[in-house]
């Protein structure tokens, strides 16, 4: 139902629907020829991935300090495509080609990039700048009334482009240069004062070689351990032979114990006196064969002292006893250099094994600095190579863009705007689609009773419907028609349907009337009392329509007499009606146009004449 209501608004709105859609496609392919073409080039350059400065900063452990640098290593298409379009490049482009607008003056920067729908009417060089299908290849568009302006724009800024990076990577190189210079000069007060550091630590320290140092302190300190293992043992040995020496002595025939008494007594004091000679056995004397060499000195000391004082007060003895008693004597040397030498060990093995205690401390120092001497040295080199790898690349600077293929003319009859076709296939479209939103949108503004439903919305009783052929434009009254015709058969159910509306008291007049001219209210009353005359009724035909008459244009009629005259001029009713053709059926037509129809409608006569 909804598909053939649309259809039938079509089919009244069908002229609008037609001249809307030609007028539209017209103008679409009238516009085709008559706008200024548009051509479009393409320029496509590769952006091949560099990495040589920044891997180079990050090979040096540098990466923070390259952060700073104003490089522009690796960047993305986006950054590519906004360094394309900057306002430099873009100046000088327009420089380089003078480009101008449409009225002759120099293109600005932003108008070059800026896209507007006024370009379509008023047409201007413009250039944007994008991806070409997810790859590493940007693809410059250049747009221009003329074929080889485009080609030469898109070709133009490609060139600028790549001169504009290489500039800015021969900056880069420089920076970069300038930079591990300054490291450079950084590494080496580090190093020197590194090695200044190491130095201060060594006088300090005292050392040269702490390895060797550390092996000759496990030396020094095993054979202090192994002379004070010999020592002991012979102290004991002097012991044992003082011992043995004063029994024999004791029991001896010139035994004199006051002389004994008076040698251990005079040995012990020169004893105590020769070892408060320490100062000659220092700690920081680690050679334990000198040490040896100061007793045995010591013991010829003790030797000499103890027979001078002995040697005062000599008395003759035997051989024998002599000779034990030197050998006493000599016991008793050995037993108290050996307990100074014990001392002394003591003191030695322990000064010894302090130092071992503190080399582990000393090695780590050492250690630290010598890594850090090394680290600076590693990084010195490393700054040397580098900077002649910077040096060389400066000097052979290539550009990672490169054109792959560059912009040629367009062929003039084929512009990228218009395109004929398509503008063509879009107008038939848009034209359809117009056409028809017009008619839908005329039907919606039209307020005129075109269905049953529209009646019954105003509370009115729905008679009937009349067809309206073509051929009922030549044929408007029924007369003329077969009985059996629709519109005959309409016009009798709307008669029939007056009749049954009020059964039980007929109507004797009926009002046709309509909301605007030329509606066939004249054709509908005519073909009604047409119809009421067949059936045998005396049926009188009133012409009010006083502006348009048209009764007596159906009827065949004369005007010249009519309701006017009766009312103005106060004729007989009776003399100016006519009898028509059909039998029953007469005509009162309206008579001549009065100067105020309106007027006149309203007036007592009218209700007189028509009662």
């Amino acid at each position: 139902m909804e598909f053939l209501k649309l259809w039938e608004i079509m089919a009244r709105r069908k002229w609008l629907i037609i001249i809307t859609f030609s007028v539209f496609l017209a103008t679409v392919i009238a516009g085709t020829y008559l706008v200024t073409p548009i051509y479009e080039a393409k320029a496509k350059v590769l952006v091949e991935p560099s990495e040589s400065l920044s891997s180079l900063m990050s090979s040096l452990g540098l990466t923070a300090a390259a952060g700073k640098l104003p490089t522009t290593v690796e960047e993305t298409h986006d950054t590519d495509i906004a360094l394309i379009t900057m306002r430099p490049l873009l100046e000088t482009l327009i420089s380089n080609l003078s480009l101008t607008d449409r009225d002759g003056k120099v293109l600005k920067p932003e108008d070059l990039v800026k896209s507007s729908l006024f370009m379509v009417i008023f047409p201007r060089p413009y250039t944007e700048v994008q991806q070409y299908e997810e790859s590493n290849i940007l693809e410059i568009i250049s747009q221009s009334a003329s074929p080889e302006e485009a080609a030469n724009m898109s070709n133009e800024l490609a060139r600028l482009y790549i001169e504009d990076r290489l500039e800015r990577k021969r900056k880069e190189y420089k920076a970069a240069h300038t930079f591990i210079e300054n490291r450079i000069n950084e590494i080496k007060e580090k190093y020197y004062d590194s090695l200044v550091q190491k130095r201060d630590f060594m006088i300090k320290e005292e050392t040269v070689d702490l390895s060797k140092e550390s092996s000759a302190t496990l030396a020094v300190v095993s054979a202090l351990e192994n002379d004070y293992r010999d020592n002991e043992i012979a102290v004991a040995e002097a012991n044992e032979q003082i011992v043995f020496l004063e029994e024999k002595i004791g029991k001896g025939e010139y035994a004199s114990v006051t002389i004994a008494d008076r040698w251990e007594s005079t040995l012990d004091d020169l004893l105590l006196e020769v070892s408060g000679k320490q100062v000659q056995f220092t700690a920081k004397d680690p050679d334990v064969s000198a040490l040896n060499q100061k007793i045995d000195t010591l013991k010829k000391i003790v030797k000499e002292k103890a027979k001078f004082v002995v040697g005062e007060k000599q008395m003759s003895m035997a051989p024998v006893y002599a000779e034990l008693v030197r050998s006493l004597k000599d016991a008793y040397i050995n037993k108290k250099v050996g307990e100074i030498k014990r001392n002394l060990l003591k003191e030695y093995i322990g000064k010894a094994k302090d130092r071992l205690i503190q080399i582990p401390s000393k090695v780590i120092k050492q250690s630290e600095l010598e890594l850090a001497l090394s680290s600076y040295q590693s990084v010195y080199a490393n700054l040397l190579e580098y900077l002649t790898q910077v040096g060389i690349a400066e000097s052979v600077t290539i550009s990672n863009i490169k054109v792959v293929e560059p912009a040629t003319a367009p062929d003039p009859d084929k512009p990228e705007f218009p395109n004929r076709a398509l503008c063509c296939a879009l107008g038939v479209f848009l034209g359809l689609f117009l056409a028809f939103s017009l008619a839908l949108f005329a039907e919606y503004l039209d307020n005129t009773i075109k269905s049953p439903a529209d009646i019954e919305g105003f509370r009115f009783t729905f008679l009937g419907s009349i067809p309206g052929p073509k051929r009922f434009k030549r044929k408007r009254l029924i007369s003329k028609t077969d009985s059996n015709d629709p519109v005959y058969e309409a016009y009798r159910k709307i008669l029939s349907s007056i009749h049954f509306a009020r059964l039980d008291k007929p109507p004797k007049k009926l009002l046709i009337t309509s909301i605007e001219p030329k509606a066939g209210s004249s054709t509908v009353a005519a073909n009604l009392g047409i119809l009421c005359a067949k059936e045998g009724k005396q049926v009188l035909m009133v012409d009010t329509d006083l502006r348009r008459p048209d009764l007596h244009h159906l009827s065949g009629c004369p005007n010249k007499e009519g309701l006017t005259s009766v009312l103005l001029e106060n004729k007989d009713v009776e003399k100016v009606i006519w009898k028509s053709r059909i039998d029953g059926l007469s005509i009162l037509t309206a008579g001549p146009k009065p100067p105020d129809p309106g007027l006149l409608l309203k007036s007592d006569k009218l209700r007189k004449v028509i009662v």
